[in-house]
């Protein structure tokens, strides 16, 4: 294979072995769409490019999409705008078996050879269809990357600019809520999704929430209830709330269905609330590059599922590498967007709230008929084993295996944001290297004159300016000029855990 791209690059290698090294290294599927590009900048000749591709062309009753999107990417290299278009147009038109990922690979070419609008417009329809379909997602992901640099470096290109608005269109998503909610107003239902909001915050009550923090738990809790709760269910069926998340057997009473189902509704409303409902994600969503390009590309590390997200600019603002964002994602219009309900984690709070989500859906296994119930048990903050925030640790799973992981993780979130909240606001314990619990000990010791002198000339010792004779110990001796530097670390380590109000103390 090496030896054959060899030949490929070389400028001199002769357009009729040219035509045939690409065939047996394409076998029918399409070329990269900046080939024709790569080679001309290392010294081929745009004829013999031509001659390679009209070669292709012609061998074949049939041409293939190796030859179709070859010798677009040669005329799009010379200009000719209109052969690209038609050749373009006839790889599009190929794919006879209908097999979807041949068309995406079509697209793929389209996305790389420089019209990355068109191609974000093709996903764009594909991911309404399936917006779990990985391959597409990815696509998708690396396309309205091409059109926002464009965007952003062409203020000429409509298209792309287009395609960036689009995604970054949040008014379908709120538009839908307001439906919901309006839809609920008054009604056994919306009276149903209120009981279980405020339930959920009586259950918190301990927590001493500030007013922001006590209205995005509701506005969470909320979310999930618009899922869950069903008035005419029989309660000793699901009694608990994972049992409300995976009870799909006859899902029309929850609210989202109940909206999408009245008459009344508009179809593309309904459409957005069946898939709302069908799609929805709930995961530890990783971050690893905090700046929208226009999107984060993210991965649950409880699923390894990878999303292209779209993000409302309150929840990216100044996010550090590596958060993870509890909360869930939800397809509209082919575009995966988070809710913009959720709870940002540091490394070791996802850890450990991974950690939990696991346990949970050993617990929900566990509720199967005959089997004893697994209690809930605390999340381990601080003690849990990494779960793949620093790195990937596991293989995505499969589309149904991340859809129950996705629910359970649903199931818990309150809970696992309001532990967040309770593990925040503690201070943190002292402890030894080996976990032990610790203690500050003031104590005052009588020793001899001679002693104390001695103790006196150490740097880590003081004597008192208002009692000579008391002499104080302060503990570890730090360099002169180290401590700052030493503190300005601690701190910042401890706000980057989510203590917001922890000080550095002042004195040596």
């Amino acid at each position: 294979m090496q030896a054959r791209l060899s030949r490929i690059h070389r400028p001199g290698t002769t357009a009729a072995e040219l035509a045939i090294l690409l065939g047996e290294h394409y076998q029918g599927v399409p070329v990269a769409g900046w080939l024709a590009s790569a080679l001309l900048r290392e010294g081929s000749s745009l004829a013999r490019l031509q001659d390679a591709a009209e070669l292709m062309l012609s061998s074949q009753d049939t041409p293939s999409l190796t030859a179709l999107t070859f010798a677009a990417a040669v005329a799009g290299a010379a200009g000719d705008a209109g052969e690209e278009r038609r050749l373009i147009d006839q790889a599009l038109a190929a794919d006879e078996a209908g097999d979807p990922d041949v068309r995406l690979e079509v697209i793929d070419f389209i996305s790389t050879s420089g019209h990355a609008a068109e191609a974000v417009e093709l996903l764009e329809l594909r991911l309404k269809e399936a917006p779990d379909d990985d391959f597409a997602g990815d696509l998708y992901g690396a396309a309205i990357e091409r059109a926002y640099a464009a965007a952003c470096a062409d203020e000429t290109a409509a298209r792309e600019r287009a395609a960036v608005h689009r995604f970054a269109d949040r008014t379908g998503l709120v538009a839908l809520r307001d439906a919901v909610s309006a839809f609920l107003d008054g009604t056994e239902l919306g009276e149903a999704v209120q009981a279980r909001v405020t339930e959920e915050l009586w259950m918190t009550d301990d927590l001493d929430w500030s007013p922001e923090d006590r209205v995005a738990f509701g506005k969470l809790a909320e979310e999930i209830a618009l899922a869950t709760v069903d008035p005419g269910q029989d309660e000793d069926e699901t009694p608990d709330d994972i049992g409300d998340m995976l009870a799909d057997d006859d899902p029309t009473g929850v609210p989202l269905r109940a909206f999408a189902a009245d008459l009344s509704t508009p179809a593309a409303l309904a459409a957005s609330a069946l898939a709302w409902h069908e799609h929805i994600h709930y995961g530890l969503w990783r971050i690893d590059d905090p700046v929208p390009g226009p999107g984060l590309r993210c991965i649950d590390i409880i699923s390894g599922t990878e999303r292209y997200v779209e993000f409302p600019a309150e929840a990216t603002s100044g996010l550090p590498r590596w958060t993870v964002w509890l909360g869930g994602i939800v397809p509209v219009g082919g575009i995966w967007r988070s809710t913009g309900v959720g709870v940002r984690l540091s490394p070791t709070e996802a850890d450990a709230a991974a950690e939990s989500i696991d346990e949970a859906a050993l617990a929900m296994l566990h509720a199967l008929p005959g089997e004893p119930e697994v209690p809930p048990t605390p999340i381990p903050f601080g003690h849990a084993m990494p779960h793949g925030v620093y790195a990937d640790d596991q293989e995505p799973v499969s589309a149904e295996m991340a859809s129950l992981i996705g629910k359970v993780a649903g199931a818990v979130i309150t809970r696992i944001a309001a532990d967040v909240h309770r593990y925040r606001a503690t201070p943190p314990a002292i402890a030894n290297t080996d976990g032990d619990p610790m203690c500050l000990i003031t104590a005052t010791i009588a020793v001899e004159e001679g002693t104390a002198a001695k103790l006196a000339a150490r740097r880590d010792f003081d004597r008192d300016t208002g009692e000579p004779d008391r002499i104080t110990w302060w503990g570890a001796l730090i360099p002169d000029g180290q401590r700052e530097a030493m503190m300005a670390e601690a701190m910042a380590q401890l706000r980057a855990q989510g203590h917001k109000d922890v000080e550095a103390p002042e004195g040596p």
